[in-house]
């Protein structure tokens, strides 16, 4: 049956006729694959997500085909860097916008002739934070 799977690891193995096989490591579980130019063609491919022909052969699951790659293994991974990098950001962001509002809280006195409100503290610390993160993307 025609399955799309991600391949994750490949190692090689051999059988008590002495013929080496592959198995792969795959988001389904482990695959093994017999022929040699499906082997060839998967092992160019670790990483990537793939569309390829499966087959269940009594408890053990065969690789017989590789139709095409669906996913390439950097572009995932470029996204899945890209994600997390701009959620690390944000993060920090916040982290460090909270850490400066409640040092400047701290100092500043609750009186009447404080003009500055939480919410233009805030805005402020926020500013400061960009600020820093420029000069040093700028060196």
């Amino acid at each position: 049956m025609k399955q799309t799977l991600t391949l994750e690891s490949v190692s090689t193995r051999q059988a008590k006729n002495g013929k080496t096989y592959s198995v792969y490591r795959t988001s389904e579980g482990e695959m093994s694959c017999f022929d040699k130019l499906t082997i060839e063609a998967l092992s160019k491919n670790v990483g990537a997500v793939i569309e390829c022909e499966v087959e269940k052969v009594g408890e053990f699951t065969n690789l017989r085909k590789f139709y095409k790659v669906i996913e390439t293994p950097t572009e995932h991974i470029k996204d899945t860097k890209e994600d997390k990098r701009s959620m690390t950001e944000k993060n920090c962001e916040l982290i460090c916008a909270k850490d400066l509002y409640g040092i400047e809280m701290g100092y500043r006195s609750v009186s009447a002739e404080d003009k500055m409100t939480r919410e233009a503290l805030m805005e402020l610390c926020c500013d400061l934070i960009k600020q820093a993160r420029k000069e040093l993307e700028n060196g």
